[in-house]
């Protein structure tokens, strides 16, 4: 129980389909032990339109990084400490093997989110989560498609305090010029547990949402 959240990203570098996968996890730094932090972590690739998967990748730490909350007066009365940490490593994918237009995914699947979450049920307390990216398919007309996702960057600790000012920076950038766009949407929780922690890979048509608090 000691996840807040993270991203993934996908990196395409100067070799064809030679990419940098990255996976941040931002996590709580008062509840993180050595029992739960992660030694290295499997990502599974699947292709869209069928769930069939296509591969399954092991990433390694790279890097813990102090998370620096902009109002941190507010979140030091509430012993906040978040640190990011970066499982990293490069990749290589076949463009004959990931081409089909209606592209694939990436997943990886754990529990359990930090606990006192207030707007999910029973506060969050053992509730999984998944993490997915989303790719196109790597030739595009026969030829290859070359295609990073946006980096998000490592985001500043953003604290809203009542009755204060408050701004946050929504700075990813994109390498191939892409239009981004923000939204809002329901996470997702995945099939993890309290007992089974790790995904086990298997293909799903769907994966299910939390559950908010009324």
């Amino acid at each position: 129980a000691h996840i807040f959240g993270g991203e993934f990203s996908m990196a395409a570098t100067s070799t064809q389909g030679r990419y940098i996968l990255t996976l941040n996890i931002y996590a709580d730094f008062n509840t993180l032990t050595v029992n739960n932090t992660d030694p290295n972590i499997q990502v599974h690739f699947f292709r869209k339109k069928d769930h069939v998967k296509m591969a399954t990748s092991e990433l390694f730490p790279q890097a813990t990084t102090n998370i620096i909350y902009q109002n941190e007066a507010c979140a030091g009365t509430q012993g906040l400490k978040t640190v990011e940490l970066r499982y990293s490593r490069e990749i290589t994918l076949n463009p004959a093997l990931f081409n089909d237009p209606e592209g694939y995914y990436i997943i990886w699947e754990r529990c359990c989110r930090t606990d006192g979450v207030d707007n999910l049920e029973n506060r969050g307390r053992n509730v999984g989560m998944a993490f997915m990216l989303e790719f196109p398919a790597l030739l595009s007309n026969g030829q290859f498609f070359k295609n990073s996702s946006p980096d998000i960057g490592t985001p500043n600790g953003d604290y809203i305090c009542i009755n204060k000012p408050f701004q946050m920076s929504m700075k990813a950038t994109d390498a191939d010029g892409d239009e981004l766009r923000y939204s809002l949407v329901t996470p997702l929780q995945g099939y993890t547990t309290s007992t089974a922690v790790n995904g086990t890979g298997q293909p799903y048509s769907s994966y299910p949402s939390v559950t908010w608090a009324p």
